[in-house]
């Protein structure tokens, strides 16, 4: 109801003072990890930040900013389903190449379940009456 932009912008502030507000009550309690990624041993900032984890943040506003122009396009069951496909995508090809810690096969099951979601989001899709 108030537009693609609005919302990508409310939805990154709100998250973004929801982590600055539990970074704040943790740092005040003293219950903050005194080796994070963004505070070292030796107290100098940001020296842990990979750079994946600086993207992640690019990467949330595009999801966030995609997901508001294409919802209305397509309605909210289609546009989550096929969110939920690329985030299955993206977690069997990690696990597929160990980037979680852990190799788990690519075998003909998982790649059965992978080919059949793009079918069910394709069901998903409004058809022109």
């Amino acid at each position: 109801m108030i537009g693609p932009i609005r919302t990508g912008l409310l939805i990154n502030v709100m998250g973004g003072s929801t982590a600055i507000l539990i970074i704040f009550v943790l740092w005040l309690s003293g219950n903050w990890p005194a080796h994070s990624a963004f505070i070292q041993p030796d107290g100098s900032l940001l020296s842990n930040v990979y750079v994946l984890t600086l993207l992640g943040g690019w990467f949330g506003v595009t999801i966030v900013s995609g997901v508001a122009f294409s919802v209305q396009g397509v309605g909210v069951t289609a546009g989550l389903s096929a969110i939920i496909l690329a985030q299955l995508l993206a977690g069997s090809i990690l696990d597929a190449i160990g980037g979680a810690g852990i190799t788990a096969a690519f075998d003909l099951r998982r790649l059965s379940g992978i080919l059949a979601m793009p079918f069910g989001v394709w069901l998903l899709l409004p058809r022109a009456s």
